[in-house]
């Protein structure tokens, strides 16, 4: 797949960010920072760029060590938003802390996350 644009969303230099990259027709996000309130902003933009052309979108969570309630409604929304539009949606490298919060809660977010999870890189 040719990149076609490779773009960080967010203030920058703050606790949260989200680098995305479009290959092709596939949107891969690379969230850095807690997930929590104060990256709903950035979280609102990233989900912004979903459009009809896009076929995938992969998440990489390894950056994100801490989750809140925002993190879990961003993730369900795009899950939801991803279905709807029959887009592949795939979540990878859960950390210890959302891994575990998702486990708490018994989301449906789960089962898709837990195909992302790496113990051994990221306890």
């Amino acid at each position: 797949m040719e990149l076609v644009s490779e773009n960080p969303i967010g203030p920058g230099l703050a606790d949260f960010h989200c680098l995305v990259r479009i290959e092709g027709a596939k949107l891969l996000l690379t969230p850095s920072g807690d997930m929590d309130f104060a990256a709903l902003a950035t979280l609102t933009a990233v989900r912004a760029l979903i459009d009809p052309y896009t076929s995938a979108v992969h998440v990489e969570l390894g950056g994100v060590p801490f989750m809140d309630s925002s993190g879990i409604n961003f993730l369900t929304s795009l899950q939801d938003d991803c279905g709807r539009r029959g887009i592949a949606l795939e979540v990878a490298g859960l950390r210890s802390q959302p891994r575990q919060l998702l486990m708490f809660i018994g989301d449906r977010l789960y089962a898709l996350c837990a195909r992302g999870c790496d113990d051994q890189v990221y306890r």
